[in-house]
């Protein structure tokens, strides 16, 4: 990592997350940049992730959704990552099907297609048909894919520990969460039990619904390691072509698909996540048809209330109340200046105001918010990231199926029906009953606390922790100047000493084994000096 990151010019995060010293010499005195110099940053970031491997890879996938990290330039260029690289061999792969369905693929299926449909870093799929006739499609897992995963996730999370404490990065962004977010959706997208119990929830809350279909998973077949769904054949749903050729009426396509996902956020708080193109295909019968259910987001009913008070304020221009909201979301966890915050906002309202909802640029709205988040280090919660992605993603998909379509009139309907219901009589009651419940708990566990509390003082066990903002990192250059210090006087010594060889060596005339010795002595002064002075005008000047 040390190594990949320094070739492509990214010897600053080297030395900042302490993996220095993990480089050959000449490494951490030149920081060679591998010819990688002509690209952008962003460009040499995405180069170093796919050279990383599978977790970096996925990585850079979801801080590519992350636009209030990471500025505009990052995310159009991590949006580039593709995890499609060339399959293993269908030895290997038939090897963990017949592993994890403990029965040889021949009595499996009827037939089963050893060229891959396609191929990711994590997994593989293989058509095939059952014994009874059904078209399937298998992903399997590929070969040490797991093992290589748990490792990755050990570094990253090891490197932002420490990069939460000693580094700038920590008064920004909580970096372990960061982290174990990041992890949270691998291991998800490693489980393919868990990906088939989602396809079935979305099924289950389709069932009524004509415009999507689900396939079918099939459970005997399937494993955490291997999944078998049914095969769906249809058109992608970004063949702007073909749909014509097939007769689609692409206006009404557009609105069904921003339908189905308004539908899985207002009404059901559990959404596809990953809804690229490729996912989705239209059914010759004119359904949509979804595809890998490995990453969904969820959003519970106190999210989704806060999200409509967010809503009603920026209708109402209230941004006192939509910085309150922004707290509520935990997303401003550290306004440090409410004030600035309340202006940027407020201009940004003003700019829209009044316009009629059809002509609000719903992406450039986005854009300004989460430019104005990075301004104040606003970190957005996992859910709601992908939540602005999937709308994102699919405000871009009906955009091409038809330039003028504008997702804010589909969306009108659903933002007004879920306001309405807010406002029900049923959801106040049973607001106030969840309320009263935790006032009782509260008035019948305060006594035993409160004893608990004064027991503890008593005793002399009460025990209060203080953080010092900062301690960490100034002990850290304390012991890095200390170090640095040892390190110059050792130095100097090493000179003093030559220079005393010298004085005892000429005067006499010598042999030739202590001129020789002197000289490269001399040279390996020379040599060392160089890279101290270098090391310390670099470490001054980061």
């Amino acid at each position: 990592i040390a190594q990949v990151l320094t070739g492509y010019g990214f010897g600053f995060l080297t030395e900042q997350l302490g993996l220095s010293y993990l480089l050959p010499l000449p490494g951490r005195i030149f920081r060679r940049s591998g010819g990688a110099e002509t690209q952008s940053q962003p460009a040499r970031l995405r180069l170093a992730l796919q050279e990383l491997g599978t977790t970096f890879i996925k990585l850079g996938q979801i801080m590519s959704t992350r636009p209030d990290i990471l500025p505009a330039d990052y995310i159009a260029e991590l949006s580039r990552l593709r995890d499609e690289v060339t399959p293993v061999d269908s030895p290997a792969i038939r090897m963990v099907i017949e592993s994890e369905l403990g029965k040889p693929i021949e009595e499996l299926f009827a037939s089963f297609d050893d060229r891959a449909l396609a191929s990711a870093s994590i997994g593989q799929v293989h058509a095939a048909t059952l014994p009874a006739g059904e078209e399937v499609v298998i992903k399997a897992q590929k070969p040490g894919v797991a093992e290589q995963i748990a490792i990755d996730l050990d570094i990253l999370h090891d490197l932002a520990q420490f990069a939460g404490q000693y580094t700038p990065y920590r008064d920004l962004y909580d970096l372990p969460m960061l982290v174990d977010e990041f992890a949270f959706v691998l291991r998800g997208e490693l489980d393919y039990l868990r990906e088939g119990h989602n396809a079935e929830t979305f099924r289950r809350h389709f069932t009524d619904y004509a415009d999507l279909y689900i396939p079918k998973i099939y459970w005997e077949r399937t494993t955490e390691r291997v999944i078998t769904l049914e095969r769906l054949r249809g058109i992608r749903i970004d063949s702007v072509k073909e749909l014509e050729a097939a007769g689609v009426d692409r206006h009404g396509l557009a609105t069904r698909s921003a339908q189905l996902v308004l539908k899985q956020i207002f009404e059901h708080g559990f959404f596809h996540a990953d809804p690229h193109p490729g996912n989705f295909v239209v059914l010759p019968d004119g359904r949509i048809g979804a595809m890998d259910f490995g990453m969904v987001g969820v959003l519970d009913d106190s999210t989704r209330e806060t999200l409509l008070l967010l809503l009603m304020a920026t209708v109402h221009r209230d941004s006192d109340r939509i910085v309150d909201a922004l707290i509520d979301l935990g997303v401003a966890q550290r306004v440090t200046h409410r004030s600035m915050l309340l202006r940027e906002v407020e201009r940004m309202l003003d700019t829209y105001y009044g316009r009629p909802l059809k002509d609000l640029p719903t992406g450039r709205i986005v854009e300004q918010a989460m430019e104005i988040a990075r301004r104040h280090h606003l970190q957005m919660p996992a859910e709601l990231a992908l939540l602005m992605k999937t709308l994102a993603m699919n405000e871009g998909v009906g955009q091409m199926l038809y330039p003028e379509f504008v997702v804010t009139e589909v969306a009108a309907p659903y933002v007004r029906r879920a306001l309405t219901t807010r406002l029900l009589p049923q959801i106040w009651l049973k607001q106030a009953r969840r309320g009263a419940f935790d006032m009782a708990w509260l008035s019948v566990s305060l006594p035993g606390r409160i004893n608990r509390l004064l027991s503890q003082l008593e005793h002399g066990d009460l025990q209060s922790t203080v953080r010092i903002a900062g301690l960490e990192q100034a002990l850290g250059e304390i012991n890095a100047a200390a170090n640095r210090l040892a390190i110059a006087i050792l130095f100097a010594a090493f000179i003093v000493g030559v220079a005393v060889i010298g004085l005892i060596i000429f005067p006499t005339g010598g042999n030739l084994v202590s001129r020789a010795f002197f000289v490269l002595g001399f040279l390996a002064a020379l040599v060392l000096g160089l890279a101290l002075a270098i090391s310390f005008l670099r470490q001054a000047r980061h």
